[in-house]
């Protein structure tokens, strides 16, 4: 199955990592850390270390991360293998000393199941396989092009129907005055053919993710003033 292999294969990407609130109490020596851990494990709370340090949980806090997003490895690793929700550490060399730290929250990783991202893994497939052919036709196109075929032979070789618009002007109106509505990617089409030569081959327009646009110019009316029947 296609599909359960990309999704394997991508499985990181629909996995929400554990995260972990941590604060960090900081010691001036290893010898006191490792006297504060002693007391710990009597018996003593983490937060009467911190009041013997006339300290907050606030002033201690550094946040919640995953563990791939803690500044120090040392302490990312101490941190998740604390057991449990308002577990402390022993005494863990940090980058700026020795430190104890406790974990006062734990939010669970998760990942969701194959059957909850079946239907986006084929929808992004199905997007991949489409801009692919789409590709496809344009370089068959350009090489039908190349090769002398004509913008309509070219277009009909890959099942493209042309459009003609008999006349237009540079604000997009017909003949008439009426405004052509319909004039895909209009701005950059009229600017780009009341610049282009009588049938040249001209660089098509891209619109994005879907596709191209091949335009050639057939005749060109030069400008005049109406005459008054037509105006009347």
């Amino acid at each position: 199955n296609l599909v359960r292999d990309e999704y394997e294969r991508t499985k990181d990407r629909y996995s929400t990592p554990e995260e972990r609130t941590i604060e960090q109490l900081n010691f001036a020596s290893r010898e006191d850390a490792e006297a504060a851990a002693s007391e710990l494990d009597q018996g003593k709370s983490f937060d009467e270390l911190l009041s013997e340090q006339d300290k907050t949980a606030e002033d201690v806090n550094l946040g919640t991360f995953s563990k791939a997003s803690v500044p120090d490895q040392l302490i990312a690793d101490a941190a998740f293998s604390i057991d449990g929700q308002g577990g402390t550490s022993g005494v863990v060399d940090g980058a700026f000393g020795p430190v104890i730290l406790r974990v006062t929250s734990i939010t669970p990783g998760a990942t969701r199941s194959f059957e909850e991202v079946e239907l986006e893994i084929r929808q992004e497939m199905a997007l991949v396989d489409a801009g692919n052919i789409l590709l496809d036709v344009h370089d068959a196109y350009e090489d039908a092009r190349a090769a002398g075929d004509t913008l309509v032979e070219a277009a009909t070789k890959q099942q493209l129907s042309p459009v003609t618009i008999d006349a237009v002007d540079r604000t997009g109106r017909d003949p008439s005055g009426q405004l052509i509505s319909d004039l895909p990617e209009r701005a950059t089409l009229l600017q780009e053919a009341f610049e282009a030569d009588l049938n040249i081959d001209s660089p098509p327009i891209s619109i994005g993710s879907d596709g191209f646009l091949w335009y050639e110019v057939n005749d060109i009316t030069a400008s005049r003033d109406r005459t008054l029947d037509e105006v009347r």
